[in-house]
């Protein structure tokens, strides 16, 4: 049977708009063909189907429930006008009004020729197809029934409240029973259609619903949930405050209320659902037709949940013994690694290549520097670098030269201390990982969205790890994929976009693919942040992690301190052998110390080496040397050594700074015309320096020179305009 969507798609946008104005559902987008899923969703909400239900009339009502009880949920015509007993006329009418607002579809069923209600339509050949009509062997009609739908989607639910209003009209019932506002909460359940209560379980975390299992056990496991005090504060948080508060307001008036007076306190239908719909759709609160009116309450069991204990599916993960050979680089060596890749890019000139990539001559120059020296063909870790400091604004592209440039946010962000970059880093690939990455996702989990919502979920499973406990990773796999395996996207969901069929085959392959997933974020992306330790099989894969106490942070354990790097002027120590030791790495010491110094070792305390070619270096970035030693001294705590001070000025003796820049030159014939043009204020602030009484250098805009857009010819025109004439 098709589905609920699929029949939407077919519907011009005014209809559309008539259906989602009657339904009042509540959309984000406007509504066009193929763009009616959201507004098919909000038709399964129960909260507007029994909106719904309250604006038909008694015979709608009827002809629904007859319908839905019907083989597949469709009928013919004919058949709906024998069986009502109706004229055609009038069942016309009622079948008009009752698509006109999205309960009822017209559909076509193949059938044989001996069908009453076959119809036959001849098989045309659409397009192309057309032009060799002729040489194909002619085709057959095709047989099909014309039917009134109403999909399963609406079917069930609506059967089962129209079932429920026709009880509550009722003044005398022939077989009283307990009313469903009384009823305990396994009943009510029972009441509901399975995937109602698959989408609910999913939604409260029941694990025994990741497997096979019956409805009857769906349910129980369900009602034990919703009664469940913890599990209800968490679901009550995650809701709006108006709703959550209703939700206290009736528990003060004993859980029971109706609509009618609901109505009246929050004045507004709208108000009103969107209140109520969040507790009706987390079945706290639950409403019913009931003695002719509409009834809102909480079940007894809801209403005086008790928090149950822990149940035996929760199970710590495995520890195991500290090894030694784990993450040796600090949790701000990513940090660190971007000063250094932005400080080379800015004393060098780096051009992207045709394929938009580095060269591989500077990845290697880059590589050497960096805390982890990667394969040239590999580079992962280079990319991740690139792509948060890009997306942070920290450097960009020339798109007329392709050369990549530190921006003016670079001056700002050098005041902040490592591991303030590295939260910011960290936000950044929680809330953008789609442009940072490291790890590739499949299609159906690619955007943003699911990306972002993966890596937030693994961060939260270390808030229950103790910082410099090592455990195993084989163990989070098992614990996750027992207990929580659609941590990306839900079953419910998947189970749409895959079909049941495929989503059981991609269950039987979740090592190869959501374990994978979590495999290659502990491999890179949380080591990489520093939020965990690592250790790796021969095989280079992960094996056992530990927390570490910024991961802590950034996972939101509630003792977690926050880390700081304490300020320290004297954070080096400069030797005679000109090696100069890191003890305190503070972003504007590394900076500077990288234009002054190459880097021999980088550890707890990194070494640094002053020599001739990084002194000319930082020369060449535009220190003096009288610059560099005042810096180096001002950073080490005991006088500088005399033989390092006699060498930065020996080796400064052979810098020879020369400037180099495109100009134009402005020649005039008498001195006082150039004299004229220095006094104007129109043209005194193009030219630049004056070099003889007749001629001087001229600034020009810099813009992309083209046939159209010549500043030179501009500037001329300028000077036309104030009436100075060029050749």
């Amino acid at each position: 049977m098709r589905t609920l969507v699929s029949f939407l798609n077919e519907r011009p946008p005014l209809e559309l708009r008539a259906i989602a104005d009657y339904w009042e559902a509540n959309l984000t987008d406007r509504l066009y063909a193929g763009n009616t899923f959201q507004l098919a969703q909000e038709m399964q909400s129960e909260f507007l189907q029994r909106r719904v239900v309250e604006k038909l009339s008694r015979r709608e009502q009827q002809l629904l429930l007859y319908i839905a009880g019907q083989s597949e949920n469709s009928v013919t015509m004919r058949k709906l006008v024998e069986d009502q007993q109706s004229d055609l006329k009038e069942m016309t009418r009622l079948v008009t009004g009752l698509r006109q607002v999205g309960l009822l579809y017209e559909d076509k069923i193949k059938t044989t020729p001996d069908d009453p209600d076959a119809a036959s339509a001849p098989a045309t050949r659409a397009g192309w197809a057309e032009l060799y009509s002729r040489r194909m062997p002619p085709q057959t009609a095709v047989i099909y029934r014309p039917v009134l739908v109403m999909p399963r989607e609406l079917a069930r639910p609506f059967s089962r409240l129209l079932q429920e209003k026709n009880k509550s009209e009722l003044l005398q019932p022939e077989k009283p029973e307990i009313p469903l506002s009384r009823q305990p909460i396994l009943a009510l359940l029972a009441h509901l259609e399975p995937e109602q209560v698959e989408v609910q379980a999913e939604y409260w975390g029941i694990l025994v619903l990741k497997g096979e299992v019956g409805p009857e056990q769906m349910r129980k496991e369900l009602a034990q949930a919703l009664a469940d005090k913890v599990l209800q504060k968490r679901v009550l948080d995650d809701l709006p405050a108006d709703s959550r508060k209703l939700f206290e307001q009736l528990k003060k008036q004993g859980g029971r209320t109706t609509l009618a007076t609901l109505r009246q306190e929050l004045v507004s239908l709208k108000r009103l659902g969107r209140i109520l719909r969040p507790l009706t759709e987390r079945m706290l609160v639950w409403e019913v037709f009931e003695d002719r009116q509409e009834v809102v309450f909480i079940p007894e069991e809801i209403l005086h949940a008790q928090a149950r204990p822990e149940t035996t599916d929760h199970q710590p993960l495995q520890t195991v013994t500290a090894p030694s050979d784990a993450t040796t680089f600090p949790p701000y060596a990513l940090a660190w690694d971007i000063l250094t890749y932005l400080n080379y890019i800015q004393q060098n000139v780096v051009e992207l290549t045709n394929q938009g990539y580095i060269p591989k001559r500077d990845q290697k120059k880059i590589a050497a520097q960096l805390w982890v020296n990667e394969q040239p063909d590999e580079n992962h870790r280079m990319r991740f670098l690139i792509g948060l400091s890009y997306n942070r604004g920290l450097y960009e592209r020339d798109f007329e030269t392709s050369q990549l440039l530190a921006t003016h946010e670079l001056e700002g962000w050098l005041k902040l201390d490592f591991n303030q970059q590295m939260r910011v880093f960290c936000e950044i690939w929680l809330e953008e990982p789609a442009r940072v990455g490291p790890v590739s996702f499949p299609y159906y989990y690619g955007n943003n969205k699911y990306i972002s919502k993966a890596n937030k979920t693994i961060l939260g499973w270390l808030s229950e790890c103790e910082a410099g406990t090592w455990y195993s990773l084989a163990s989070l796999l098992q614990k996750v994929q027992r207990e929580d395996p659609f941590f990306i996207m839900s079953r419910r969901d998947l189970l749409n976009l895959m079909g049941h069929q495929r989503l059981t085959e991609m269950s039987r392959m979740w090592p190869r693919i959501e374990g994978e997933i979590i495999q290659q974020t502990f491999n890179t992306a949380l080591e990489w942040l520093g939020l965990v330790k690592v250790s790796r099989n021969e095989q280079g894969r992960v094996v056992a992690f530990s927390l570490t106490e910024f991961g802590a942070e950034m996972a939101g354990k509630a003792e977690a301190v926050q880390q700081t790097i304490p300020a320290n002027n004297a954070s080096l120590l400069v030797q005679p052998n000109f090696e100069i030791m890191l003890f305190v790495p503070q972003p504007e010491t590394l900076w500077t110390l990288l234009k002054i110094a190459g880097i021999k070792q980088l550890d707890q305390v990194s070494l640094f080496t002053l020599s001739r070619n990084s002194v000319l270096k930082g020369l060449e970035a535009g220190l003096s040397p009288s610059e560099i030693t005042d810096w180096l001294q001002a950073h080490n705590p005991q006088p500088l050594p005399q033989n390092l001070l006699v060498s930065i000025e020996d080796w400064s003796k052979g810098f020879k700074r020369v400037k180099v820049e495109q100009v134009t030159i402005l020649e005039v014939d008498d001195p006082a015309i150039l004299e004229e043009l220095l006094s104007s204020k129109q043209f005194s602030g193009s030219i630049v320096r004056q070099l003889s009484p007749t001629t001087a250098i001229v600034t020009l805009p810099d813009v992309m020179e083209t046939k159209r857009n010549s500043p030179v010819k501009a500037f001329k025109n300028r000077l036309k305009a104030g009436g100075y004439f060029t050749n």
